[in-house]
């Protein structure tokens, strides 16, 4: 794995000609979605590398917070795993690279979604808005707990800033009132305990939403996913806010070399 991935590195920097920098961190990586393993949900990957997320796990059917345990850094989910991945490579490379352990990215909107199902998630935020805040609520506290142990563990200082990503900020999949009156509050949690949020990332249509995601002081910028609108961005966005604009993947998937 180490080897490969310096492989891949070398080739990026020697074949594309970008200004993506050659470094030195090595990062022990796993895969996508490792945090949904914390909260007792199962991933598994096809042979093409797709990710298979469970779909029924018990919060699905009954909405009791009693089936969430808490998320401990040593043993939930794929930390042990992640922790032996970790030391294995520093012990293998010593300090000729920087090793990274991994992240804990998903916000909570993504997984509380997972954990009921899309259509009870909504059904939710009508018939029990109060069991949603909860459950938001439990997630934004544990993935702060977890970056904390991280921090210890790692023996850094305690984390000042957090990225989120949050696939489901998709609209119309997700209407900007669920958004404002439920996601909001939670981000401005994360903000507070963190102290900064550096970037909110959604593939879905994220314009509906921008007005509240500015209420987000630390904030620094947008991003341009490719269902967002990047003209009605600039008209939402203050000019000391930055933007980062994304190509939809089938621009290169489905395209030819020229179109690349």
């Amino acid at each position: 794995y180490a080897e490969q991935t310096l492989r891949q590195k070398l080739w990026r920097f020697e074949n594309i000609a970008d200004d993506t920098r050659l470094t030195l961190d090595l990062p022990a990586w796993l895969g996508h979605y490792p945090e949904y393993t914390f909260l007792g949900i199962g991933v598994d990957f096809t042979e093409r590398g797709v990710p298979l997320l469970q779909e029924d796990h018990p919060l699905t059917c009954e909405p009791d917070l009693q089936l969430l345990s808490p998320v401990d850094f040593a043993t939930s989910g794929w930390m042990p795993r992640a922790r032996q991945w970790y030391e294995d490579l520093v012990s293998l490379v010593g300090d000729r690279l920087q090793v990274t352990f991994i992240d804990w990215s998903r916000g909570c909107l993504d997984l509380a979604i997972q954990l009921r199902g899309y259509q009870s998630f909504l059904a939710d935020t009508r018939e029990r808005p109060q069991f949603v805040h909860a459950l938001l609520d439990f997630l934004v506290e544990q993935r702060f707990r977890w970056h904390s142990e991280r921090a210890r563990y790692l023996g850094e200082a305690a984390p000042a800033s957090t990225c989120i990503a949050d696939d489901w900020i998709n609209v119309p999949f997700l209407s900007p009132a669920i958004f404002r009156d439920f996601v909001l509050p939670r981000y401005l949690d994360i903000e507070r305990l963190y102290g900064a949020i550096g970037g909110i990332h959604s593939c879905g249509n994220q314009t509906p939403v921008q007005r509240y995601l500015l209420e987000i002081r630390t904030l620094p910028g947008l991003e341009v996913s490719p269902l967002t609108d990047l003209a009605h961005t600039l008209l939402n966005a203050p000019p000391e806010k930055t933007l980062g604009i994304s190509l939809h993947p089938n621009d290169v998937l489905v395209a030819t070399p020229e179109e690349m």
